[in-house]
């Protein structure tokens, strides 16, 4: 298995593909731009988009995710709290780009956790009330849940500090030290080196 990131677009934000090498198949999460890179991977390895995974619903981390649907004829999979976020301009924040950014995923993810194709996902809100986070192997993709020795913003639609925090601390830090975190924006981190020095969680 293979994650490749990719951060050139405007926000900054960080979208990953990841590669399962023995079936060919991969999988985008979160898709900030059009992702011209993994574009080129995913035709120059046969490689099989069937799914984008969205950790929450703001514009910046779905902005190409209609259209690269469109192009690899692939399903857009998301919490089933974010629904309402993903689908108004003004919750999704793309209202302040004048960007009108409103479409439904294709499928909804429930419950707390649960299994979805070769990742086990985790219900995370705090940053939007349908943020998800998917794990798979020794790593987590938080999407603007946790930063490297930083945390989302709760300022936002539907966002909640203490509901923030309390996700971290029981459903993040609770994995493993080693556990590689591949976060929204900025570096990679581990679960370990945030339980000891992110200071919002000390």
């Amino acid at each position: 298995m293979r994650v490749i990131k990719d951060n050139r677009n405007p926000m900054g934000t960080n979208s990953y593909l990841v590669i399962d090498d023995n079936t060919k198949e991969c999988y985008i999460i979160d898709c900030a731009s059009k992702l011209e890179a993994f574009q080129n991977i995913i035709e120059e390895e046969n490689l099989k988009l069937n799914y984008i995974l969205l950790t929450h619903g703001h514009f910046d981390h779905v902005m190409g995710a209609e259209f690269l649907r469109d192009k690899y004829n692939a399903k857009i999979v998301a919490h089933v709290d974010e629904k309402s976020i993903l689908n108004n301009e003004n919750l999704n924040l793309s209202s302040m780009i004048r960007a009108k950014i409103e479409f439904d995923a294709d499928i909804y993810l429930e419950g707390e956790e649960g299994v979805f194709e070769i990742f086990k996902y985790i219900h995370t809100p705090g940053h939007t009330k349908g943020g998800v986070s998917f794990l798979i192997e020794d790593r987590i993709f938080t999407g603007d849940t946790l930063f490297d020795k930083s945390i989302g913003r709760t300022d936002f639609p539907t966002g909640n500090y203490k509901t923030l925090i309390d996700v971290i601390k029981q459903k993040i830090l609770v994995l493993d030290p080693d556990t590689i975190v591949h976060a929204g924006h900025n570096d990679d981190t581990t679960v370990g080196a945030e339980k000891m020095h992110n200071p919002f969680l000390i």
